[in-house]
């Protein structure tokens, strides 16, 4: 039953890239699924254009297709706006080959030394109750 489905869902999913409408093309196309948002040109650095204006609620609408009312103004934005460069870390390479962060070296010299302190305290506190129990 479950296999029934699946081949159910695969023609849905599959059969409007060959069903023919009357002119001859298909349904849908690959070109179809690829939005038409300029990303490719904002990928690669260039500056990006797209048309702004509000709607009859005040929101701002932005497309890269101008408004049919008009009264739409041109905003253009830097295809670099959203890369942040990334930084180095330094890395300390241990004797059996492990790279590990400063910042994680640190935590892993002192958390040996915290649990310690730990066990040394419950230690202490059962120490404390045996005598207790003794007397």
């Amino acid at each position: 039953m479950k296999y029934l489905i699946l081949l159910c869902l695969f023609v849905l999913i599959v059969a409007p890239f060959f069903i023919r409408m009357p002119d001859g093309q298909p349904l849908l196309s690959p070109e179809d699924l690829i939005p038409d948002f300029p990303v490719e040109e904002a990928k690669r650095g260039k500056k990006v254009s797209l048309y702004r204006w509000q709607d009859a609620d005040g929101n701002w609408v932005y497309s890269d297709q101008p408004s049919s009312s008009g009264g739409d103004e041109i905003v253009h934005f830097d295809g670099d706006i959203n890369l942040m460069k990334a930084t180095k870390s330094a890395r300390v390479k241990t004797d059996t080959g492990l790279s590990i962060m400063l910042g994680d070296l640190q935590t892993a010299v002192n958390a040996p030394m915290q649990f310690q302190e730990k066990i040394d305290k419950q230690h202490k506190q059962l120490e404390a109750v045996k005598k207790q129990l003794n007397h």
